[in-house]
């Protein structure tokens, strides 16, 4: 019914390339996946907690961006995707991989293993059975069990021997993913 936007004057040019569906919005929550970290919301844009590399390495030129909070601990200020759960689990793939936070981005956990370390991370996705799923440039991947343990999977498409290029999304459909 409404919408709200925020602009340059508000957001900075540090924040203004969101990656794609970049923005999520789970409850009173909004988070804003883009290529100078994360940006997070409760109040509708009156404050922001800013999260940022770990090496403090910070895109733009330095200037006033309304943030009122700085965190510094993702592994790579560049972000690729974003998913969010309603309980305030956030993961975000970036050019290392994939990282999950479970307080407001202030720290994280990055996934090892399955062939996922190291690959830029396009699309995250919260099914709505829980089953997390992640595509990187190479290949698919989730944690079915829950236990925070990625798969590869081999998706077969139709006339093809293998996937059609890259993977750079996932669409829900009305049955199964």
């Amino acid at each position: 019914r409404t919408w709200r936007n925020w602009t340059f004057d508000e957001l900075g040019p540090q924040w203004q390339y969101v990656v794609p569906r970049g923005i999520i919005v789970r409850r009173d929550t909004v988070y804003i996946a883009t290529a100078d970290g994360l940006r997070v919301t409760g109040d509708g844009g009156a404050t922001w907690r800013c999260v940022q590399a770990r090496d403090g390495v910070a895109g733009g030129t330095a200037r006033e961006d309304g943030c009122t909070e700085r965190i510094a601990s993702l592994p790579s200020k560049y972000l690729l995707s974003v998913e969010a759960a309603d309980r305030g689990a956030i993961w975000v793939g970036h050019l290392r991989g994939l990282s999950m936070s479970t307080d407001g981005g202030r720290t994280w956990t990055d996934y090892e293993g399955a062939g996922i370390t190291g690959q830029r991370v396009r699309a995250i996705l919260l099914h709505r059975d829980s089953v997390l799923w992640v595509a990187t440039e190479t290949g698919i991947f989730d944690d079915s069990a829950r236990a925070g343990q990625l798969v590869r999977r081999d998706i077969r498409v139709p006339g093809f021997g293998g996937l059609p290029g890259g993977p750079r999304g996932f669409a829900r459909s009305p049955g199964a993913l």
